[in-house]
């Protein structure tokens, strides 16, 4: 049980302090405020910020929960099997490798990054580094992140909380895809057809 605090805890504080690290520094360097959602205009957007917003909640309860009464969640995990051992190492393998390719992505990004997209902004279409193989690697990194987390804490509430994160990520997905279309129309288009989604070779366009 130790061995999974200490791999939840970790894995929490390095994504957040990742997450914090990587908005200051880009808004010191460019002057830009990478939080978009701030300043959109977009019903569908504030509701994709409301929902994360949400689900950032649960996670910080569900942290405290577990720093409180780590026993009490792990004592009726979602399958049995889960309670091995090397399922909490191998989630922690994963949500490490999940903030490194979040990361990378927002890194090769450059001054393009946002979250969320402001409509009144054109940005370069990226297509080198993790974006050569998918669309949206940064989503992609916080969705093995959460599924790694599942693995270390197999509780309910920890796959609820990463269920609802991944489909508010692809609705999300599916409003910048929108915007990067209209944007850069037909060289985007061409992207899309050759990268999947969030997994290489799935949700490639086939229009």
């Amino acid at each position: 049980m130790l061995m999974r605090v200490f791999f939840f805890v970790i894995a929490a504080v390095v994504f957040l302090w990742e997450s914090r690290s990587s908005e200051r520094g880009f808004k010191s360097l460019t002057g830009i405020d990478p939080v978009a959602f701030r300043r959109t205009a977009s019903q569908a957007q504030r509701l994709s910020w409301r929902v994360f917003q949400i689900v950032s909640a649960g996670y910080a309860l569900l942290f405290l929960r577990f720093l409180i009464g780590p026993s009490t969640l792990l004592r009726n995990p979602i399958v049995s099997i889960l309670n091995h051992s090397w399922f909490a190492v191998l989630g922690f393998a994963i949500s490490l490798s999940g903030i490194y390719l979040a990361r990378s992505a927002r890194s090769r990004m450059g001054r393009s990054w946002r979250i969320g997209f402001d409509e009144s902004e054109t940005t370069d279409l990226v297509k080198d580094g993790p974006f050569a193989y998918i669309r949206n690697p940064v989503f992609a990194g916080i969705m093995l992140f959460q599924f790694g987390l599942v693995l270390i804490v197999p509780h309910w509430l920890n796959l609820l909380l990463a269920s609802v994160a991944s489909l508010s990520f692809a609705y999300q997905a599916r409003l910048e895809e929108e915007h990067l279309t209209i944007q850069h129309g037909e060289s985007y288009r061409a992207y899309a057809r050759r990268t999947g989604r969030f997994c290489p070779g799935i949700g490639k366009y086939n229009n």
